[in-house]
């Protein structure tokens, strides 16, 4: 069963900002920002998410260009974050998995649901 506060944006990577790297207390980290857009026609929304990786897991920050370059279509799930600092408040939405849509999966979302009609009550219809 899918997690009910589990959000997910599927679209075209549209730019990747450079790899930002330091050091703390826990040791290395790496963060980077990306931008994915909606495949649609008109009114496409899009995505800016952040990406951060500490510790040995730097190198998916610094291999994130090679594996997910500028017109790759991705599903990125991702957090809603919220953090305050003296009286004022900073959103951020965090991408914590990011997975290319591969050709089947692009495929079932283009084929169309049909309904007989025998099931389609006109009575039934609100407006």
């Amino acid at each position: 069963m899918a997690n009910k506060n589990e959000l997910t944006f599927t679209g075209k990577i549209t730019h990747i900002e450079d790899v930002k790297k330091g050091e703390s207390a826990k040791g290395a980290w790496a963060s980077l920002k990306f931008q994915v857009t909606e495949n649609k026609d008109e009114y496409p929304q899009v995505g800016n998410f952040s990406y951060f990786k500490n510790g040995e897991n730097v190198k998916y920050a610094d291999d994130f260009a090679k594996m997910y370059p500028v017109g790759t279509e991705v599903v990125v799930t991702f957090n809603l974050a919220t953090s305050e600092w003296q009286g004022k408040f900073f959103a951020d939405v965090r991408a914590w998995k990011v997975e290319k849509v591969t050709a089947e999966e692009t495929q079932s979302q283009e084929i169309p649901v049909e309904y007989p009609e025998e099931d389609i009550n006109p009575e039934s219809i609100p407006f």
